[in-house]
């Protein structure tokens, strides 16, 4: 939405900020979402949304990504997520293999960098600390999630988890 819409604005001349502003006036979500315009002229505005609700909304859809799918959502049946495909692949790579291991570790330091960032944005008193934490609370519930079915364990509170991550 934003991109097609900001280009279309950006194409009638425009400034980034009035742009940005045009765009969350129409979008109800607007707090779950972070936009940066840069135009032509170098002008730049952002919006980063609100970052304790990012980090609730990356924790709902986290949950939905591991609810079975009816048949005909997913053309035909779809299973739900195994969980994170560079973690599985890091169990069964050597650890003499550094090519592969490297791929992983800068996914998951990726990760780890912007959780980091969303807490520190979210003004927590001790955000790298709660940065990881929610990384810890999301690697683990990958794999919870495949050991109690239709998600009736713990992953069912992975999103009031976070909250209260947050909250402390």
């Amino acid at each position: 939405y934003y991109g097609i819409n900001g280009v279309k604005l950006l194409r009638e001349g425009r400034a980034p900020a009035d742009i940005i502003q045009t765009l969350i006036a129409a979008d109800a979500g607007h707090r779950s979402r972070q936009v940066h315009i840069l135009d032509a002229r170098l002008r730049i505005a952002a919006h980063t949304g609100n970052p304790r609700r990012q980090i609730e909304v990356l924790f709902e859809s986290y949950l939905d990504l591991a609810r079975p799918k009816p048949k005909g959502d997913c053309g035909g049946g779809c299973k739900t997520s195994r969980g994170c495909a560079l973690g599985n692949a890091a169990v069964e790579i050597p650890e003499d293999n550094e090519p592969l291991g490297a791929i992983v570790h800068d996914y998951k330091t990726e990760i780890r960098r912007r959780l980091r960032k969303l807490a520190r944005e979210a003004g927590a008193r001790e955000p790298d600390a709660l940065g990881d934490a929610l990384m810890l609370l999301m690697e683990g519930g990958y794999y919870t999630r495949l050991t109690f079915p239709q998600n009736s364990g713990p992953i069912a509170a992975i999103t009031k988890a976070a909250r209260t991550l947050v909250d402390a």
